[in-house]
């Protein structure tokens, strides 16, 4: 159970209100995506510190170096700091993977971790304090230099969750789905972030694996000795195609191999519920309704939202800011999204900079009013930005005691005008706690030329066009293409088993 945030209003049902048990009561309205605290983020002047240069060649990380980020770098300690800010203000839910940095970011919450919890470096099973060395100094001297000002808290007041399956920068080494591997990385990232066990493990980006039955007959397995063995408590599905995702939770279902049929207990999708995208509850999916649900028949279409609640399966998301796009900053460059959707993003932040509005936390408020997502995932990388993911959580909080939910059935076929309806509920549910110009702005950026022909927002072309979002199966596809041997030698290599 989560006692910190029990005791926090800013907090939402989650395992208690899906009727899932392997997962926390409760969540936090928004947590810390931890891809932020990684070299992902580091600049070549960030390399220093006060005893050693960690040197320009560490800012290309892999598995098997990530250790020796050193924990008295000055960007590090900013990171640690921030980790335990948010967990002291009540964001105790933390998001990582060892992509991330290529296993840097799962390195420095094990750092904040060894200060934050009460019984932290303790081997779970051995029982023995670890010695791990990192720069030839034990983590032990390795964060003395971090602030010790704060109080020890149990770990189960924090929710840590990671994935598996994508790992290194080199094309080569970037996906592995092997039953191996899925075993040894979980393991890894019990010992790196010092944590005893993850809460929830995550099959991390499927539609990249080589092959569908791969994926059963590997690395499905392997998740569910993870959680024998105790290194998790839960294990949930993360990618960005809603396709792909719907697809493994149908097979699954179907499964008559042991323990598979009920394995996934959470959802995590990204880019799927933002100002300019709302598939995760309008995009619709031929599925296997629950008997209960006496409106269903076989041709029933409903949306992926719907299809894990029915099925116990409970609900985050991430990227509630786009990647990037729903920012006053031109999009990084590896985006993938196509123009015409960027020029629309870009449309949208004139549209708020003239009247004074900070796009980021408009688009904030709008994901978060959404109380069928237990938990939106936030990249916070500075205490600043902790403080105004905290203020956004604050402006909304009575929202659950002046109004509903949207229910997830509100959209549940595709027609045209159905994305609007979704939106115009949300606006009408936040327009209380707006100020005079956040409506206005908000106001023009829902707009659609169904319903609103004269008052056109930046994003009404391409929904019109359906241009809203990019092709996560292309991505995926184009990645193989340019690999030696593609998917035949990638399922062929990850199909070996020593373990």
């Amino acid at each position: 159970m989560n006692d910190k945030c029990n005791s926090n209003r800013l907090c939402r049902p989650y395992g208690v209100k899906w009727k899932n048990s392997n997962l926390p009561d409760k969540v936090p309205v928004i947590g810390l995506g931890c891809s932020s605290f990684s070299t992902f983020f580091m600049k070549e002047t960030d390399t220093q510190t006060d005893s050693v240069d960690y040197g320009k060649q560490h800012l290309e990380c892999s598995q098997e170096n990530a250790h020796l980020i050193p924990s008295n770098n000055h960007k590090v300690q900013e990171w640690i700091a921030t980790i335990v800010y948010a967990i002291e203000n009540g964001i105790t839910l933390l998001d990582t993977a060892p992509w991330y940095g290529h296993g840097s970011s799962e390195v420095v919450i094990g750092y904040a971790m060894r200060q934050l919890l009460v019984d932290a470096a303790i081997d779970k099973e051995s029982g023995q304090r670890e010695e791990i060395h990192s720069n030839n100094m034990s983590i032990e001297q390795n964060t003395q230099h971090v602030n010790n000002s704060f109080k020890r808290i149990q770990r189960k007041e924090l929710i840590i969750n990671t994935k598996v399956g994508r790992y290194d920068a080199s094309p080569r080494l970037q996906f592995d789905f092997s039953y191996d591997m899925t075993l040894k990385s979980a393991k890894r990232s019990v010992s790196r972030m010092n944590c005893g066990y993850i809460d929830v493990l995550q099959l991390h980006d499927p539609e990249f694996a080589p092959s569908m039955d791969l994926l059963f007959e590997e690395t499905l397995p392997a998740l569910l000795e993870c959680k024998r063995l105790g290194y998790a408590k839960a294990i949930g599905l993360t990618g960005y195609p809603l396709e792909t995702q719907h697809t493994i939770f149908q097979r699954a279902v179907r499964s008559d191999s042991p323990g598979i049929a009920d394995l996934f207990d959470q959802s995590l999708t990204y880019g799927h519920f933002n100002l300019h995208n709302q598939d995760l509850f309008t995009k619709p999916f031929k599925g296997e309704i629950i008997q209960e649900d006496v409106n269903a028949d076989a041709d029933t279409k409903i949306s992926l939202i719907k299809y894990c609640h029915s099925r116990s399966i409970a609900t985050m998301a991430a990227a509630p800011l786009s990647m990037g796009l729903l920012t006053h900053q031109p999009p990084p460059e590896w985006h993938p999204a196509n123009q015409e959707l960027k020029d629309a993003c870009c449309k949208a932040a004139i549209i708020a900079h003239e009247h004074c509005v900070d796009l980021p936390t408009l688009a904030v408020l709008f994901a978060i009013a959404q109380e069928d997502i237990g938990c939106t995932l936030l990249g916070m990388g500075s205490i600043k930005e902790v403080d105004a993911a905290i203020n956004a959580m604050r402006r909304i909080e009575t929202i659950h005691d002046d109004a509903k939910g949207i229910k997830s059935d509100d959209s549940a076929t595709h027609v045209p005008g159905i994305g609007h309806n979704l939106r115009r509920k949300i606006f009408s549910k936040l327009a209380p706690f707006l100020t005079e110009s956040e409506h206005t702005v908000l106001k023009v950026l829902i707009s659609d030329n169904n319903t609103d022909a004269n008052r056109n927002g930046p994003f009404a072309n391409i929904w019109k066009r359906e241009e809203y979002n990019w092709d996560g199966l292309r991505e995926a596809n184009n990645f193989w293409s340019n690999i030696p041997g593609g998917k035949t030698e990638a399922e062929a290599r990850m199909r070996v088993r020593t373990l």
